[in-house]
């Protein structure tokens, strides 16, 4: 029931910026890194531009 409430907050946040035109972050790096994120929605990591991303560390 947690991990669903938290889905559910992050559409909610997403809707919200996109309707107000915020431009949510995403990686500033020239080279490709490894991620390391205590949570990640799928939201977000759907978003990543994999070209950058080498691996996932939780």
């Amino acid at each position: 029931m947690q991990a669903r409430a938290a889905d559910i907050k992050d559409v909610t946040r997403r809707i919200i910026n996109n309707l107000m035109g915020i431009v949510e972050g995403g990686i500033d790096s020239e080279v490709p890194v490894i991620l390391a994120a205590d949570d990640l929605a799928p939201s977000e990591t759907i978003q990543l531009d994999k070209s950058k991303i080498l691996g996932f560390m939780a």
